[in-house]
């Protein structure tokens, strides 16, 4: 019996007052059915119960059936939904852009159900099992600047090192391994404002980025980022029905996306001051990091619905120093109806771009 730090190395007792798997689960049960039904398994670690025919009598290593944790479909123990509608917009329920959006391709874990002809369950399984494994991919940074000539690189931060977690690579969709597909990532503002791309194979040195032209139109604004991966490359903006695209398992995440900048960067807050959602507190903080002073000039704070301006108030020209910040805050009214559907959100703009920013605006709390 062994283990250490969440990891369990054979063999693999199920003594109930001490054994391996109660030491790890913090459950205490007399089989190993209870501990694969019930228990909160990582399944992201590479050595766990999975769906396979292959019989491990106890005393037996995993590693005497080196590929039984690839589970017999190839997905190590994963339910992985895909789709090849990315033709369609992500305002209809059937784009794959949209399920992405909405979370409805995010994997799910598939338990053997003790079938001893196909699902037995193995207490080998075990052997190897982290229960510290960190998932294949992480997903993306908070804040992304643009490139000076208008390009966005958005890096996917994955999984290359963990022997004891699931891979992409070790991962196979209709026999093909997932090595040879291609990250991609979706950019989306709007559903009439959003675009993708395929960076790299996961095999590449450079698969984890994806780097998108033209992308000025989104300086300033949040943005959601989902990477994804794809059978085959995807041009920016252009679907292809040829194309099968599943989830990284990673949710949709806000993402700010600024301005080339020379060195200024916006903090921005905003929240309504009212359950009435008429008066919106914002708070803008400019935060000086480069060598030298910078001038502010113009910088316009504005509430918007969606794409529509409602409030602005235009702030005095500013120099702050190298090393300084300055802070600005106050109140923007919004005189309209109140929509729950629409999206409000605070921006800050200025001559030259020197200082931009977005920001949604968050609900009142007494």
């Amino acid at each position: 019996m062994s283990n250490s730090n969440g990891i369990i190395t054979r063999p693999v007792l199920l003594t109930p007052s001490g054994g391996d798997l109660a030491q790890v689960f913090g459950v205490v049960y007399n089989n190993v059915k209870d501990y694969i039904d019930n228990a909160d398994i990582n399944p992201f670690a590479k050595y766990k119960a999975v769906i396979n025919a292959t019989k491990l009598d106890t005393g037996e290593s995993a590693t005497e059936a080196p590929n039984y944790w690839q589970a017999s479909d190839g997905k190590c123990g994963f339910s992985i939904p895909s789709s090849t509608s990315t033709n369609s917009s992500p305002s209809l329920s059937t784009s794959a852009w949209y399920k992405l959006l909405n979370s409805q391709m995010l994997w799910s874990y598939n338990r053997p159900n003790g079938t001893l002809s196909t699902q037995p369950y193995r207490q080998n399984d075990f052997d190897g099992y982290d229960h510290n494994a960190p998932r294949p991919v992480v997903g993306s940074a908070d804040s992304i600047m643009l490139g000076s000539d208008g390009t966005l690189t958005v890096r996917i931060e994955m999984n290359r090192g963990n022997s004891r977690s699931i891979q992409l690579s070790d991962l196979s969709i209709n026999n093909t391994s997932l090595n040879n597909w291609y990250i991609g990532v979706l950019v989306y503002l709007s559903n009439s404002q959003y675009t993708f791309k395929t960076g790299g194979r996961i095999s590449d040195n450079d698969g984890d980025t994806v780097v998108f032209s033209n992308m000025t139109a989104y300086a300033g604004r949040t943005v959601k980022i989902v990477p994804f991966l794809a059978s085959g490359q995807l041009s920016q903006g252009s679907g292809s029905s040829s194309v099968t695209v599943v989830s990284c398992d990673v949710a949709p995440k806000n993402v700010s996306i600024r301005a080339y900048s020379t060195g200024i960067r916006v903090d921005l807050s905003a929240q309504w001051a009212d359950i009435f959602h008429v008066r919106c507190e914002y708070s803008c903080n400019l935060i000086n990091e480069s060598s030298a002073s910078k001038t502010v000039t113009n910088m316009v704070i504005a509430l918007y619905r969606d794409n529509t301006a409602l409030a602005t108030k235009t702030v005095a020209s500013q120099t702050i120093p190298a090393g300084s910040s300055n802070l600005t805050s106050g109140i923007l009214v919004n005189n309209d109806a109140y929509d729950e559907s629409a999206y409000y959100h605070v921006t800050v703009t200025s001559d030259g771009s020197v200082a931009t920013g977005d920001a949604e605006v968050n609900e009142y709390r007494t």
